[in-house]
C-alpha cells in the first residue's frame, strides 16, 4: 500500500529511460554496469506498481474508450468515472440523451464490469425503443444473476436472429479467435450466404470483434475475436435451455465433423499444411476437451473424437516437434478404441496403428524396450484382424518397417534385417508401383541393417535404390528430407568405406537441402547432425579448422534445440 500511494510511475518511468540511454553522436550506449543494475530494479518497481496503482490507469493521453478495449477480456469492474465516461461517450455517438440518474442506475445494475457495459450500450443502441429503465427490467428477469456478464448478454443472445444464434452456439466451444474459412464451413440457417451481414450483426451487439484486413478498395473480414468471458457465459446460457445436454451434443456433434474436414493430415515436410493445421488445432483442442467432458458418448461421436485426436497427435509430433503431447493424444485414440463398441470394421487395425505410432515415438526417444512392447502388441492386433484388407497390409508393413528399427537401435542387425525384409516383401506385394515413399524408406533401413553388419558396400546399394525412388517421387518438390536423409546415409557409408571427398559431396547436398527445407526454423537438429558429419569428415581429411567451423555451427544449433 505504501507503494501504490508514494510512487509515482511516470516519474520513474522517465527517470528510467536518463539512466538507460544516453544519445552520444546520434548512437546509444549503456552506462555502468552499476546504472543498469539500477535501473533494473526501477523497472521491476514499474511492473509492479502498473498492476496496483489506479494512477496507470488514469494516465494522460489514456482515454477511457481504451482503457475499456484493454480490459474487455477482463471482469474485473471498472472505476465508476471511467464506466460514465464511457457510456456518456456511446449515448453521444447514439444522439441518445440520458440523464445523470439514468447513468448511475445502469452502472449499478451491470456491475461497471466492462464487457457488460459494450453489451449494454450496444443493445440500446441497436434497440432504440427501449429506454435505459426498460433494459434494468428486462435484465433483472434473465437467469445467470451468479454469472459477472450472464445477464447483460442473455439479452443480447436473445435479441439475435436464429442464424446469430446458431453461431454463437459454435462459437462458445470453439477457439477465441476464428476465421472466417471456419465460419464459412459451419451449417447455419441463412438465406443467400448473407455471412457478412451476420458476423455484423454479433459484431453490433458487442458478442465479438471483427478482424479484418485491408484490400485495396475495401475491408474484408478476416476473423472473428471472441472474449474468453463471453464464451463462457453463452456456455452458461445454453445449459439453461431446455434439454441442454442434447442441444450441446449437438452442438459439439456439428464442430467434430467440421473439424475432422478442416484437419489436415501432417507429414514431415513443412507445406501449406501445416499453416492450416496450425489455424484450426486451437479450435480441435477445445472441442476434445468438451467431448471428454462427456460421461457417455454415441458411436458416432466417439468415432469423430478418435480422428480428431489422431490428427491432433501427428500434429503435435510432426509439427510442433512435441513428442509427449503427441503420446497422450494417440493414448487416448487408443483408450476410445478398446472402451467403445465403435462402428468400425477393422478395429483391431485400427488398435495395431495407434500402437505403432506409440513404439514409434518411444523409438524417436530411444526407449528401444518400450518401443519393442508396443510394436509386438500392434502385430499381435494386426494377426487377430481376419479381414486382411490392403489397410490392414500397409499397417502390418510399417509394425514390421518399425521393428526392424527397433532391433537396430537394439544393436541387433539380423534380427533387423528380417523384419525389414518381410517388411518390403510385404509393400512390393501391395504397391503396383515401385515408387512408393515406404518402399524408398525400407530400403534406407536395410541399407542402415547393412552397414551395422560391416558391409558400406552393400549398404550403399540399398541408399542408391531408395534415392532413384525418393527423387523420382519427389521430383516436383527436390528439396524434400527423405532425399536428404538418404545422402547424409550415403555420406555416412562412404565415409565407412574410406572415401571421405566422396561422403563431403554427399553431405553437402544433404545440408543443401536441409537448410531449404527448414529455413523457416534454421535450427532443427537434422542440419546440426550434417554439420556433424561435415566436421567428422573434415577431420578425417586433415582439414582442421574447417572441422572446427563445422562443429561450431552444429553445436550453436544443438544449444538451441535443447536449451529447455
Amino acid at each position: 500500500m505504501y507503494l501504490k500511494n508514494h510512487f509515482n510511475p511516470w516519474q520513474c518511468l522517465q527517470t528510467l529511460l536518463e539512466m538507460i540511454l544516453v544519445n552520444t553522436n546520434e548512437r546509444i550506449s549503456f552506462y555502468t554496469q552499476c546504472q543498469r543494475q539500477a535501473a533494473r530494479v526501477l523497472f521491476i518497481l514499474l511492473l509492479l506498481v502498473s498492476v496496483v496503482s489506479e494512477d496507470v490507469l488514469a494516465a494522460p493521453q489514456r482515454n477511457i474508450k481504451e482503457g475499456l478495449d484493454d480490459a474487455r477480456s477482463s471482469v474485473d469492474p471498472c472505476r465508476e468515472e471511467q464506466g460514465k465516461r464511457y457510456l456518456i461517450e456511446r449515448f453521444q455517438s447514439m444522439n441518445r440523451p440520458v440523464s445523470n440518474d439514468e447513468m448511475n442506475a445502469l452502472l449499478t445494475a451491470v456491475g461497471r464490469i466492462p464487457q457488460n457495459l459494450e453489451l449494454a450500450a450496444s443493445y440500446l443502441q441497436v434497440n432504440t425503443e427501449v429506454t435505459i429503465q426498460q433494459y434494468i427490467g428486462f435484465l433483472n428477469l434473465q437467469p445467470n444473476r451468479h454469472s459477472p456478464i450472464g445477464p447483460a448478454l442473455a439479452l443480447n443472445l436473445g435479441n439475435l436472429s436464429a442464424a446469430g444464434q446458431h453461431l454463437m452456439q459454435y462459437i462458445a466451444y470453439l477457439d477465441a479467435y476464428i476465421p472466417c474459412s471456419l465460419v464459412n464451413d459451419l451449417p447455419l440457417p441463412l438465406i443467400d450466404k448473407q455471412l457478412a451481414k451476420l458476423m455484423r450483426e454479433l459484431a453490433d451487439r458487442s458478442l465479438v470483434q471483427l478482424v479484418e484486413e485491408e484490400a485495396a478498395t475495401e475491408s474484408q473480414v478476416r476473423a472473428l475475436q471472441v472474449a474468453p468471458e463471453v464464451q463462457a457465459a453463452c456456455r452458461d446460457y445454453q445449459s439453461q435451455q431446455a434439454d441442454a445436454k442434447g442441444n450441446k451434443e449437438a452442438i459439439l456433434s456439428v464442430l467434430a465433423e467440421v473439424l475432422a474436414t478442416k484437419m489436415p493430415w501432417v507429414g514431415a515436410t513443412p507445406d501449406q499444411s501445416w499453416q492450416e493445421a496450425r489455424s484450426i488445432a486451437p479450435h480441435v483442442v477445445k472441442v476434445v476437451e468438451a467431448l471428454k467432458d462427456s460421461e457417455v458418448l454415441p458411436p458416432t461421436l466417439a468415432t469423430l473424437l478418435a480422428t480428431l485426436l489422431e490428427r491432433m497427435g501427428q500434429y503435435n509430433n510432426e509439427v510442433m516437434n512435441n513428442p509427449s503431447q503427441a503420446g497422450k493424444y494417440y493414448n487416448d485414440v487408443l483408450k476410445i478404441y478398446q472402451e467403445n463398441n465403435l462402428p468400425i470394421n477393422n478395429l483391431r487395425i485400427k488398435e495395431a496403428d495407434m500402437l505403432n505410432n506409440l513404439g514409434v515415438l518411444s523409438l524417436n526417444e530411444r526407449k528401444s524396450n518400450e518401443a519393442l512392447s508396443y510394436l509386438n502388441n500392434a502385430l499381435e492386433k494386426c494377426c487377430q484382424d481376419p479381414t486382411a484388407t490392403q489397410d490392414g497390409l500397409v499397417i502390418a508393413a510399417n509394425i514390421l518397417n518399425s521393428l526392424g528399427v527397433t532391433y537396430l537401435q537394439l544393436y541387433n542387425p539380423t534380427q533387423a534385417s528380417y523384419y525389414l525384409s518381410y517388411a518390403l516383401e510385404t509393400y512390393l506385394r501391395i504397391y503396383e508401383n515401385l515408387f512408393e515413399p515406404a518402399i524408398s524408406t525400407t530400403l534406407v533401413n536395410l541399407g542402415n541393417a547393412w552397414r551395422a553388419h560391416g558391409n558400406a558396400r552393400k549398404a550403399v546399394s540399398y541408399y542408391e535404390r531408395a534415392l532413384a525412388i525418393f527423387e523420382q517421387v519427389y521430383q516436383e518438390m527436390p528439396n524434400h528430407p527423405d532425399i536428404a536423409s538418404t545422402l547424409n546415409n550415403l555420406g555416412n557409408a562412404w565415409l565407412a568405406l574410406g572415401e571421405a571427398r566422396q561422403a563431403v559431396s554427399f553431405y553437402q547436398r544433404a545440408l543443401a537441402i536441409y537448410e531449404q527445407v527448414y529455413r523457416a526454423t534454421p535450427s532443427h537438429p537434422s542440419i546440426a547432425s550434417t554439420l556433424n558429419n561435415l566436421g567428422l569428415t573434415c577431420g578425417a581429411l586433415g582439414e582442421a579448422r574447417q572441422a572446427v567451423s563445422f562443429y561450431q555451427r552444429a553445436l550453436a544449433i544443438y544449444e538451441q534445440v535443447y536449451r529447455a
